[in-house]
């Protein structure tokens, strides 16, 4: 009987240690340039409280401005739906993007959902300014490892595509 009760426990135990699996997408910037860049976004209401917008489907909030170094990337947002392209993820989430390749004033990028200014793709429209793979995650939690896969959207920022001399 106690064989059987320490059996049982055991297996509880390990029936208790269960593996979940989740899957996110994630808006990246990745500055390609030769110095660093300043990044502008603008979320759309729903994305803002007190001056900081949601960057994450579960919980979190930033700021809108930052800087990013060269051959540095920083997520912009993630997002739970697994389903959703970059350009529909960006464009549910903000209503511009500004990033200056020089931090000191022009030359800028303005990213619209109907217009690229100083760039030659749109993010907003384009599939192609994307580039995405699968990424693999592991997130232990208490007697579970929580697995996740990454859906990720990045977008390039490189000097062949700046429409101006940097």
């Amino acid at each position: 009987m106690k064989k059987l009760i320490y059996l049982l426990s055991v297996l509880f135990l390990f029936s208790a240690c269960k593996e979940e699996t989740n899957e996110i997408s994630r808006l990246k910037l990745k500055n390609c340039t030769d110095g660093e860049m300043q990044v502008i976004l603008y979320p759309k209401a729903e994305y803002m409280q007190n001056g900081l917008y949601q960057f994450s489907y579960s919980a979190g909030y930033r700021e809108t401005t930052f800087t990013i170094s060269k051959n540095d990337d920083f997520d912009i947002y993630t997002s739970s739906d697994f389903n959703t392209e970059g350009p529909e993820l960006l464009s549910q989430v903000f209503d511009s993007v500004r990033i200056n390749i020089q931090l000191d004033g022009p030359p800028s990028i303005l990213f619209t959902p109907n217009n690229a200014d100083g760039y030659s793709m749109n993010p907003f429209t384009s599939d192609n300014s994307w580039s995405m793979s699968l990424i693999e995650l592991d997130f232990p939690t208490n007697g579970s490892t929580n697995k996740t896969t990454s859906r990720e959207f990045v977008l390039n920022i490189i000097p062949d595509n700046l429409l101006f001399k940097n």
